[in-house]
């Protein structure tokens, strides 16, 4: 029995009809399944991807094409600009929206997508009234976000354990340095809002257990996980990758104030660092870009090979500490 046939089968035996997650780090085929699954079941696919709600990134971020869209529904898929600023709190309203809306319909929710996060968001369902507009509170935890993401990714946890205690000290007492995925977790939420754990819990509240999931985990072999990402990657640069960020770039530049252009702030943009776009952008013939220029096209195409290597390491890490999910070793 196949991935999706297996699902499909459990889902119908379940006294509690709930909407099915499919998540798992990136190339684990996931999409497919989620297609298979939605067709299978009568359902929607409803995207968790922190990328794939741009327009005009479709190869970069593994879109789905035109044909799956008019297979199965698809949702939370091109619904901001890339010039625009978009974070989790909207992703979570947004979302919650559309499933309580493919319900309503009589239809069932597939949720597909990598962002840990996200994910986590949705089936916590904590709501803040003090909701950030940016993507990050500042430049700065921007920044130290990315050193958050290499320790994470690295196991760091004595390292991150102390970067909380910078951050939230009152959190860092709470949460012990071995829990490295709640470390990691208020460490994110902390650069997202720019406040401290208990002035989040003060301002948030559960609207209760509305919905419910059941969560599906795809975790191939490291060996063949890594050789899907190769592959993907060189399947993205045929299919014309380079031309994309182009656009992409092009656009936002064209919408950003010409201060922000000769500050490169430009480059602070989430979306100009999805990987598969911030590898490329050194390589574009922009007069502001010329500090950054490289012309070597190979080792930035590598670069993005061993960047999402690293990101799927991240993403296994986050989802192996998500209660309540099954793993399926394909």
């Amino acid at each position: 029995m196949d991935i999706a046939a297996k699902i499909a089968a459990e889902y119908k035996n379940a006294d509690d009809k709930k909407s099915v997650i499919i998540c798992g780090p990136t190339a684990s085929g996931k999409s497919d399944v989620a297609m298979e699954l939605a067709y299978l079941i009568g359902g929607e696919i409803v995207s968790c991807d922190s990328m794939q709600i741009y327009r005009l990134m479709d190869i970069g971020t593994a879109k789905a094409t035109k044909e799956m869209r008019e297979k199965v529904p698809h949702h939370m898929i091109d619904i901001v600009d890339p010039w625009e600023n978009y974070n989790v709190f909207m992703y979570k309203k947004a979302a919650r929206e559309v499933i309580n809306d493919i319900i309503s319909r009589g239809k069932v929710p597939v949720i597909c997508g990598g962002t840990g996060l996200y994910v986590n968001t949705l089936i916590d369902n904590r709501t803040y009234s003090d909701e950030p507009e940016g993507t990050f509170f500042s430049e700065e935890l921007r920044l130290e976000k990315e050193n958050c993401d290499r320790l994470f990714e690295n196991g760091d946890r004595d390292a991150l354990h102390e970067l909380l205690a910078k951050y939230d000290p009152e959190a860092a007492n709470e949460i012990h340095k071995n829990n490295v995925k709640r470390v990691y977790r208020a460490l994110c939420l902390y650069f997202i809002t720019g406040k401290v754990r208990s002035v989040r819990n003060e301002l948030s509240h559960e609207e209760g257990p509305d919905l419910s999931f059941m969560t599906y985990c795809l975790m191939p072999g490291r060996e063949d996980l890594y050789k899907r990402i190769d592959n993907r990657v060189d399947i993205m640069r045929g299919l014309g990758l380079m031309d994309e960020v182009r656009t992409v770039y092009g656009a936002c530049r064209e919408k950003l104030p010409k201060s922000e252009l000769e500050n490169l702030d430009i480059l602070k943009l989430t979306a100009l660092n999805a990987i598969g776009y911030k590898e490329l952008i050194p390589l574009l013939d922009f007069s502001e870009l010329k500090a950054l220029r490289t012309l070597d096209e190979d080792a930035s195409f590598d670069k993005i090979k061993q960047n999402s290597r690293q990101y799927a390491k991240r993403q296994i890490t986050w989802f192996k500490k998500t209660p309540g999910t099954s793993f399926i070793e394909i």
